[in-house]
């Protein structure tokens, strides 16, 4: 199988989006600091992202850039401060609107997974939507079971939205784990040819569910490298891991 470099995380900020985020009067906004650079802030007036060159905004430009450093592959993400950080309403618009823009400008084999979560930590609500990106494993303490939900709706930048489906509500009980894992990991081919499959990873999750976030991600990481013997990664290994504590 040939071997690919891939960039693994990279941002981007579709250029209506930065131009509303430089309109905002309040957090999260932007703004030009030159002609191509930008500062944005996430709420609190924190400074998350520094923007330096065209191709933070300018897909053509990304392109060039990528050319010229070697790459083949980009995983690319919508860039802090996303949607997620506006009021509800406007969120979502723009998340639509972001997507319907990525279609529009992205090649029809091109388009980009994502996991977009609110966890409110008072209530241990997690809502979320999961474009293209799933399963959403989800282990729950009390009866040491895990579910694995699918995608809540497309890839985004694959076709326009007509009409947004509903985000996803979890409930996050004392000493859950859930976890946002990428292809990369599931779809892991050893020599043989078989795949990681999603049984091992829920195996994993369930034998450390009294471990902590990080020793989760890290034991699920190392059984992956052990059951690859030594085959070419070719796909990205993300994994997003929260756990709740459990009740003392």
């Amino acid at each position: 199988m040939a071997q690919r470099t891939v960039d693994v995380h990279n941002h981007w900020y579709p250029p209506d989006y930065l131009a509303y985020l430089v309109s905002r009067s309040e957090a999260p906004y932007a703004r030009q600091t030159g002609p191509h650079s930008y500062v944005c802030y996430a709420p609190g007036d924190v400074i998350v992202a520094h923007i330096d060159r065209p191709g933070h905004f300018d897909l053509k430009a990304r392109i060039e850039d990528l050319d010229a450093a070697g790459l083949d592959t980009q995983v690319m993400s919508v860039t802090i401060p996303g949607p997620e950080m506006l009021p509800a309403k406007e969120g979502v618009y723009w998340a639509k609107r972001i997507n319907d823009q990525l279609a529009d400008d992205l090649s029809s084999n091109r388009f980009v997974t994502a996991f977009l979560g609110v966890l409110d930590t008072a209530s241990h609500r997690l809502t979320y939507h999961a474009g293209g990106q799933g399963p959403i494993l989800h282990y729950h303490a009390a009866r040491g079971e895990a579910t694995l939900e699918a995608a809540t709706t497309l890839p985004m930048g694959m076709m326009p939205i007509f009409k947004p489906t509903a985000a996803r509500l979890s409930i996050v009980e004392p000493g859950d784990v859930v976890a946002a894992i990428t292809d990369g990991i599931y779809e892991y081919e050893n020599p043989a040819g078989k795949m990681f499959g999603d049984q091992r990873v829920v195996d994993l999750v369930r034998q450390e569910s009294g471990s902590s976030a990080d020793r989760i991600l890290q034991r699920i990481v190392d059984e992956v490298a052990r059951f690859a013997d030594g085959a070419p990664q070719n796909d990205d290994m993300t994994l997003v891991i929260v756990k709740r504590l459990p009740l003392k």
